[in-house]
Formats: structure tokens, C-alpha cells, sequence
């Protein structure tokens, strides 16, 4: 009887410590995945600050919406000034377009991937990120007209890029600089103009329908809100974007041209 008392005083001492070491793996795993994630968040925070921050006015600066598998996300379109060099061959730009959006990852059908190519502006050139024909000088002459066209035709772009992470192949690899992050999702790009009348900032970016901020799936397919060189006084003052990684949501606030 006292050998099973023990035997049995010992189960319940082993049940409770595998408990114990279970819950901690658990918190473990989850803080772990958090540092990851904000680790991730800063590093991209970084990038979209850099990019707006290099906003030029002698460009322009769009958000739209793009379709994605018929579900409307938001995209961020921005040209930046200076000296540009290409990420996948030798070639130097004058400027860069530079998108900010979600894509498909067609290595899984769980969260999308933080899309994020940069296409440098060249007269000329062989690497794949150089958008050939149009440097910054000859953007400076486009009309309205042609930069809309333009911005059709970056939108469109990512929809024959094949984005795979992990890389099955050669070609995903060579893709893979326009990725930011994966396991990426709902994704809000808005902008202000300064305006304050209740003591809060003005954001805009609303969908046709609801008339609430857009983000990936809200319903109403369709919005643009386009910036150029020949509106220069109305550009806006900020830009907020919010996106979340594996769960955790973050914010980034980003002055244009500062």
C-alpha cells in the first residue's frame, strides 16, 4: 500500500512538472516568435521610412488598389531622387519607382508576402529591375495622362512575377528582391494632409463604398489618389501604413520627403 502511494504521489509530481515545462515551452515559442516578428517589423519599418523620406515631388506619389486572387489590396507607389543603383545587374538610375503591396506566396496558401520591388530609372539598361526608357528627366515631361498610364502599368507588373518562398527554382530565387517579408496581412496605406479640425490629424484613404479607411478585402475594388510635379502644394504631409506579421499588428507613421 505505501509503494502505491508513492508510486502514485510520484505520477501526479510528473504530471504536474510535464505541465509546467509544457506551458513554458509554450510561452517560450510565443515570445521567441514575437522577437522575430518585431525584429522583422523594425527592419521594414526602416525601409518604408527610407523610401518615403527620398519621396521626390519632380515625380509623383500614388496609392491605389490593385486585384489580388479578386480580393482589392492597397498599393503605394513612390518615386525616389538620387543616385540608384540596380539590385540584380550593374546598371545606376537617376531616381527609382518604389511599391509597397501584398502578393501572393505561391509556395503556400496561408499569409501573403510584403511585396516591395524598387525598378531604378534608367535610359537604357539590361538588369531586371531597371525600367528601361524612363529616367527621371523624362518623367519630369510626362503628362497626367502618361503618368496614369504609368501607374498602370506598375501596378500591373507584379502580376507576372512568380513569388515563391521558400525558392523551388532558379527564376523564383532571381524573384525574391521583391519580397520584404512573408507571412504578411492586412495591409492599410492611408495619408493626411495636415489638417487637424478636432485636434486629431485627417487620414485618408477611403473605400467608394463604405467610406471606411481600405484595407485588403474591404469591398469596393476601385482607389486612387494620385500626387505629381504639377500639384506640388497639395502633396501629402504623411503617409500611414499598418500591416501585421504572424499575428502581431504594427504602425508606421512617415513624414513624405522628410
Amino acid at each position: 500500500m505505501e509503494l502505491l502511494v508513492s508510486i502514485a504521489i510520484l505520477v501526479i509530481m510528473i504530471l504536474g512538472f510535464s505541465r509546467v515545462l509544457s506551458q513554458s515551452q509554450r510561452v517560450t515559442s510565443t515570445a521567441t516568435a514575437a522577437m522575430r516578428s518585431n525584429a522583422s517589423a523594425a527592419a521594414i519599418v526602416d525601409v518604408i521610412r527610407n523610401d518615403i523620406r527620398m519621396a521626390t515631388q519632380n515625380g509623383f506619389l500614388c496609392i491605389a488598389t490593385k486585384d489580388l486572387a479578386g480580393t482589392p489590396v492597397p498599393v503605394l507607389i513612390v518615386t525616389k531622387a538620387g543616385v540608384s543603383p540596380s539590385k540584380t545587374g550593374s546598371d545606376v538610375g537617376t531616381g527609382s519607382f518604389v511599391c509597397l503591396s501584398l502578393a501572393a506566396n505561391s509556395a503556400t496558401s496561408t499569409n501573403d508576402i510584403l511585396w516591395h520591388p524598387e525598378w531604378i530609372l534608367a535610359s537604357s539598361g539590361s538588369a531586371g529591375d531597371v525600367w528601361s526608357g524612363v529616367d527621371l528627366a523624362t518623367l519630369q515631361t510626362y503628362s497626367l495622362a502618361d503618368i496614369e498610364h504609368l501607374v498602370d502599368d506598375i501596378v500591373d507588373e507584379d502580376q507576372s512575377v512568380t513569388l515563391s518562398v521558400p525558392a523551388s527554382s532558379l527564376a523564383e530565387l532571381g524573384n525574391l528582391w521583391h519580397v520584404l517579408t512573408t507571412d504578411c496581412s492586412d495591409l492599410t496605406i492611408e495619408w493626411t494632409d495636415g489638417d487637424a479640425p478636432s485636434g486629431n490629424l485627417e487620414w485618408y484613404h477611403k473605400d467608394n463604398v463604405s467610406g471606411e479607411p481600405f484595407e485588403n478585402g474591404t469591398s469596393g475594388s476601385t482607389y486612387r489618389a494620385l500626387w505629381t510635379k504639377d500639384d506640388q502644394t497639395n502633396w501629402p504631409k504623411a503617409i500611414k501604413i499598418n500591416f501585421e506579421i504572424d499575428g502581431l499588428e504594427y504602425e508606421v507613421i512617415c513624414p513624405v520627403g522628410q
